[in-house]
């Protein structure tokens, strides 16, 4: 519950399958990416 009252954008369970992992990893990482490439403009 801690965890939650700080409002994550997402998180991961251990027991998620394999290719949710991946997928999830690739939305975080593009998002990251969008993100840094807005802030240097």
């Amino acid at each position: 519950m801690k965890i939650l009252e700080r409002k994550p954008d997402s998180y991961l369970l251990k027991s998620m399958p394999k290719e949710a992992l991946l997928d999830s990893l690739d939305r975080f990482f593009a998002g990251q990416i969008s993100q840094s490439r807005a802030n240097s403009q």
